[in-house]
Order: C-alpha cells, then sequence, then structure tokens
C-alpha cells in the first residue's frame, strides 16, 4: 500500500475553506431558486465529504490563490454535478443515494479543471468561446489528470475520479478531447460532469456572448443528444 503523506493545510485554513463553500451555496443567486430539501441534500453531501478531506481542501484552496474565476467555475460545476447526480440517483437508483458515487462526483468536479493551473494565463483570462478550438486548451484534462496521478501519495482517489479530470470534455459522438472517447467508453461520472460543466459555461457566458437563463440553456442542451446522455 502506498503511503498517504500529511497534507500541510491548517486548521484556520481548513475551516475558512469549508465555510466558504457553505457560503457560496446559500448566497449565489444561482441556487437561490431551488427547494429548500434539495439545497439541503447538497449541502449534506458537501459537508459529509469536505472537513474530512485535507487534500480537497487544500486543492480548492490553491485554486481560489490561483484564479477567482477558476475557483467560482470550479465550484458550480461541483454543486451542478451533485444536482444533476441525485437527480440520476433517485431516478435510475430506485431513490437509493449511493453516497460513494457523489463523493467521487464531488472530487472530480472541484479537480477537473485543474490542468488549466498550469496553461498559458491567457485561457483563464479569456472567453472560453475565444479559445476553446485551439490544440493548447485542448490539453487541460491530460494536464490535470498528470497533476493529481503526480500528487496520489496524497490522497486515495480511486480511478472513477481520476477519470472525470481526463474525461469531462469528451463527448458521446467522438467529439470531444483529448482521447475522442466515444458512447459508453466514457463512464457515467465523467458524463455528469460534462454536462454540468457546459450547463456552467453557458450560464457563466463563456460559450456566448452575454448571459443566457436557465431555461434557455436547459432546451439547448436538451438537443445535443449527440454529445450528451440524456441524464
Amino acid at each position: 500500500m502506498v503511503e498517504i503523506l500529511q497534507v500541510n493545510i491548517t486548521d484556520e485554513k481548513k475551516k475558512l475553506v469549508v465555510s466558504e463553500v457553505e457560503k457560496f451555496l446559500k448566497e449565489r443567486k444561482d441556487y437561490k431558486g431551488m427547494k429548500y430539501e434539495k439545497r439541503k441534500k447538497i449541502k449534506q453531501i458537501i459537508l459529509n465529504i469536505l472537513p474530512h478531506n485535507d487534500y480537497i481542501i487544500k486543492k480548492i484552496y490553491d485554486i481560489c490563490k490561483f484564479s477567482k474565476k477558476l475557483y467560482t467555475h470550479s465550484l458550480n460545476v461541483a454543486i451542478k454535478s451533485l444536482i444533476l447526480d441525485l437527480a440520476w440517483q433517485e431516478r435510475y437508483n430506485n431513490g437509493l443515494i449511493d453516497s460513494l458515487q457523489s463523493e467521487h462526483i464531488f472530487y472530480g468536479a472541484v479537480l477537473h479543471d485543474v490542468g488549466k493551473m498550469k496553461l498559458n494565463k491567457k485561457y483563464l483570462l479569456s472567453k472560453l468561446i475565444e479559445v476553446e478550438n485551439e490544440d493548447e486548451f485542448h490539453k487541460h484534462p491530460k494536464v490535470g489528470y498528470e497533476i493529481i496521478m503526480h500528487e496520489s501519495k496524497y490522497h486515495k482517489f480511486p480511478i472513477e475520479v481520476l477519470d472525470i479530470i481526463l474525461q469531462h470534455e469528451e463527448r458521446l459522438d467522438g467529439s470531444g478531447y483529448p482521447n475522442r472517447l466515444q458512447g459508453n467508453q466514457i463512464s457515467l461520472k465523467a458524463q455528469i460532469v460534462a454536462l454540468a460543466n457546459e450547463f456552467e459555461n453557458y450560464y457563466a457566458g463563456e460559450l456566448t456572448f452575454d448571459k443566457r437563463p436557465f431555461s434557455q440553456i436547459n432546451r439547448k442542451l436538451m438537443t445535443q443528444t449527440t454529445k450528451f446522455d440524456k441524464i
């Protein structure tokens, strides 16, 4: 067994990150319209996971220090991924919630864009619509995967979490990247995070030159059945 080394993060930073994530879910307008019970479930899932994993807390802290934009995007994708995951599990898992699946999705979603921290900063400063077709930008899933693999002595993430990071830009029709995977070659968890990521990019105005309402984005994504499964 690989020895798991201690992550160097103070209790003060841990409390700060946990409280900021709680506040994020409570105060952002994206989630104010969510039914109370669903928001309570999402919050409980996060609080059952986050305080007990120093590595993920440190990565959230590092991402925030590196780029507020990347931090905001990563947390929004993580929360929206949990919302989609709960909906999927309630529909296809007889209403039973597999907490391990939710945990994997949360970790993978938080870290899905960590590879962007190693790319040219123009990719964070620009709108996604301006850079999404550049070959260099297409490297970020693989770079993120390699970062987390390299730091494996600090965590116990299974392949399911690593697959999310590597596969979150793949599409069912093979038009994604970095490996042009198709259909069931893409893990279900990666598909959930991919859809949440695409939704968040539209909602934040990254894939258009103006922000779009929830209903319009939903209709658009519902028509992209060759790229995303009906999760």
